[in-house]
């Protein structure tokens, strides 16, 4: 018998067997995972922001080490982008309330504040908004009668008792009533006496702004108010009212006496002193009276030596405008007198 190998003991046998085996496997390329093992690979993946994760080579969770920090970068991914969109989103829409609310009435400790003049309103919302149709013109409030606008529904209110003749606003004192509460507080001065305008010339005081002014124009000469027929110009608009009853020739008052008629209350009431021979209007300097305060004006003039009539062809002056008159007739009579 050739010199042979000695047969080999059966538990070396298996050693050796298992040595090849291991030899095998560390020589063996691991192979590179095709595109569906990477489809299945992702679809098990964990939850972004967990604290484990696969093992590539055993696929089993591996631990991290607790002193190892988790990392707070974002993952690049459709949900992640979504989610971004979404606070941008969100961002965009603030902007926007905030850009709305800028032109809307700015809040005041003191009231409400107009967004276009800053003027401060201390009322309710609903001053607010009637204050701001002045910025914006509108008047949305009609009358159904003679069809003109107003800003608020008060307005209108107050306006349509001009047509119907209401008076809901009584005096206290004298029972005399009224269409507007405004008016009722300008009377109302008249008992209390309270005159707080006073005139700036001679220092007369008076209960309202209005009549204040119409009196200015006793010192400045104005007279605003001009008769269309004949052109005489009046200091207010009433005297012109009277005025033009004389041009239509309208005589609605009649003396109860002798039945004259005439254009205005006031003419019938100096009147009626012809038949009652009342002379109110006494002179402080010589006690003698007068039925028409006109002519005791034009009898004063004797004792203080005024003349403030005088004739533009001689100089000549008068007390009166009447003597006046009668002056300029003699000129006309006899040229160059």
């Amino acid at each position: 018998m050739s010199e042979a190998e000695t047969p080999l003991d059966p538990e070396e046998q298996r050693e050796e067997l298992e040595e090849k085996e291991e030899e095998e496997e560390q020589l063996t390329p691991v192979p590179e995972p095709d595109e569906e093992d990477r489809r299945i690979s992702l679809s098990m993946s964990p939850e972004p922001g967990l604290d484990q994760d696969l093992d590539p080579q055993t696929s089993q969770m591996k631990e991290e080490p607790e002193e190892q920090s988790v990392s707070l970068k974002p993952r690049h991914n459709t949900r992640y982008a979504s989610e971004r969109n979404m606070v941008r989103v969100e961002t965009q829409r603030k902007d926007r309330e905030s850009t709305a609310v800028s032109n809307e009435p700015k809040p005041s400790e003191d009231g409400h504040q107009c967004p276009f003049c800053d003027k401060v309103l201390k009322g309710c919302k609903n001053d607010l908004r009637r204050h701001i149709g002045i910025h914006t013109g509108e008047r949305p409030y009609s009358c159904s009668i003679c069809h003109k606008t107003f800003s608020s529904q008060s307005h209108l209110s107050s306006h349509l008792r001009t047509h119907t003749g209401d008076r809901p606003f009584s005096c206290s004192v004298c029972h005399k009533t009224f269409s507007q509460m405004g008016n009722l507080n300008v009377h109302m001065r008249t008992h209390t006496g309270l005159k707080q305008f006073s005139c700036s010339v001679c220092e007369k005081e008076f209960t309202q702004l209005t009549v204040l002014e119409r009196h200015m124009r006793v010192h400045t000469g104005e007279k605003p108010f001009s008769c269309s027929v004949c052109q005489k110009e009046f200091a207010v608009a009433f005297g012109l009212k009277r005025h033009m009853k004389q041009h239509a020739g309208e005589k609605q008052f009649v003396c109860a006496v002798c039945h004259k008629e005439f254009s205005q209350l006031l003419s019938l009431n100096s009147h009626m002193r012809v038949h009652t021979a009342e002379k109110p209007f006494s002179c402080s300097g010589c006690d003698k009276a007068f039925t028409h305060k006109s002519n005791l004006s034009a009898h004063a003039k004797l004792h203080t030596g005024e003349r403030p009539y005088s004739c533009s062809a001689c100089d000549k002056a008068f007390s009166t405008a009447s003597s006046l008159r009668k002056h300029m007739s003699a000129h006309i009579e006899t040229p160059g007198l």
